[in-house]
């Protein structure tokens, strides 16, 4: 089996379930609304929405690198400081987040695993760690949104 496709198994299982650590991210956020997503819930803790566009765009950071960009996300891009809570708006923030898997699933599949000991542009690491590295950061936040789950109204 392709190395691309081990690590394309891993964020699905990460992302979609039957994870080995337990709920996967969207089993996470099934179910959530936009009311209960804005909540701050635990003080000093970012809320499940800004998780969700945080995660977003660490997604399309990657997609971006992968494609040989030397992409930094800006601050308000990496966690934005001002939202427009809606439904509509709750709905594309998930929308968005499930579209930029698909793409970056889509763009594991198609990376040519010669290159995945190859240097980032720009970083200090591998294709390889980039990877199991964004897989280890959307489940990092997975269980910051379980705890915050577990404290919604």
């Amino acid at each position: 089996m392709k190395e691309t496709v081990r690590i394309d198994n891993q964020l699905l299982r990460a992302m979609n379930g039957d994870a080995w650590h337990g709920p996967a991210l969207f089993e996470l956020l099934q179910g959530i609304t936009a009311e209960q997503a804005q909540q701050y819930s635990i003080e000093g803790v970012h809320n499940v929405w800004e998780l969700v566009l945080h995660i977003t765009t660490w997604q399309k950071v990657t997609i971006k690198r992968l494609s040989g960009e030397n992409y930094e996300p800006n601050d308000k891009d990496n966690w934005p400081d001002s939202i427009d809570y809606s439904t509509q708006n709750w709905e594309h923030a998930m929308e968005e987040l499930y579209r930029t898997y698909q793409s970056l699933r889509e763009k594991i599949l198609h990376f040519p695993e010669s290159e995945l000991d190859s240097p980032v542009t720009g970083q200090h690491y591998t294709f390889y760690v980039l990877l199991h590295g964004l897989i280890q950061h959307n489940l990092y936040h997975a269980g910051q949104i379980a705890l915050l789950r577990k404290k919604l109204k």
